[in-house]
């Protein structure tokens, strides 16, 4: 259960394509923890408020949607971090095939595949007892997303950000193979992405009691 809430605070952390965190590699976490997330130099650069965001969070990269697509950015909160630690650290003891590269892995049988992100999504939505569910979707949380962005009072730099982050425009579709540069991701997207998390979460609740 702890791979399936990870993969899901992932998910909509991130407002990613559930297809998208799953495929995180034991070696990408590996080499996300061996290595900082941005340079020191960049670091230094930073107000403090944003340093300390940077020390917190770590930033990796998985593959995007479509076969030829490329690496997508994706932000691991600080609870997160610690789940799949804990994951890595007990693997060998519930992982059944020895094989599967994945942290998110399936555990029936010999599978080699990785769980289904909009699978675990709708579980925790079900355990959660929301009575919505079919509104916490990737697919839905993007859009909303971007629609609760028109309502906030953020620079057109901010929110390019943001559209950068969520390769969700057309616009953005276009430059999507050009990686972003990882202080941004890490602390600009970040800094935006919790407090929207927590408005999206404030809303999702309010609208479930009224209906």
């Amino acid at each position: 259960m702890l791979s399936k809430l990870t993969l899901s605070r992932l998910i909509t952390f991130n407002a990613r394509r559930g297809g998208e965190p799953s495929k995180l590699r034991t070696k990408n976490w590996q080499n996300i923890c061996e290595g900082s997330s941005i340079c020191q130099e960049e670091l230094d650069a930073l107000p403090i408020e944003e340093r300390k965001l940077a020390e917190r969070l770590k930033l990796g990269y998985v593959k995007g949607k479509g076969a030829r697509s490329k690496k997508v950015p994706i932000i691991f909160p600080e609870e997160t971090v610690a789940a799949i630690d804990m994951l890595m650290q007990h693997r060998e003891s519930f992982i059944t095939n020895k094989s599967n590269p994945y942290i998110f892995a399936r555990l029936y049988k010999n599978s080699l595949k990785s769980l289904r992100g909009s699978d675990c999504v709708r579980e925790v939505c079900v355990m959660a007892e929301l009575q919505h569910i079919s509104l916490v979707t990737a697919t839905q949380m993007r859009k909303y997303l971007a629609t609760t962005l028109q309502l906030l009072d953020m620079k057109e730099t901010e929110l390019r950000w943001i559209t950068d982050h969520m390769v969700h425009t057309v616009d953005v579709h276009k430059k999507w193979y050009r990686l972003s540069n990882r202080a941004v991701e890490l602390t600009k997207v970040a800094s935006q992405y919790q407090p929207l998390s927590r408005v999206i979460l404030k809303r999702h609740t309010m609208y479930c009691l009224i209906m």
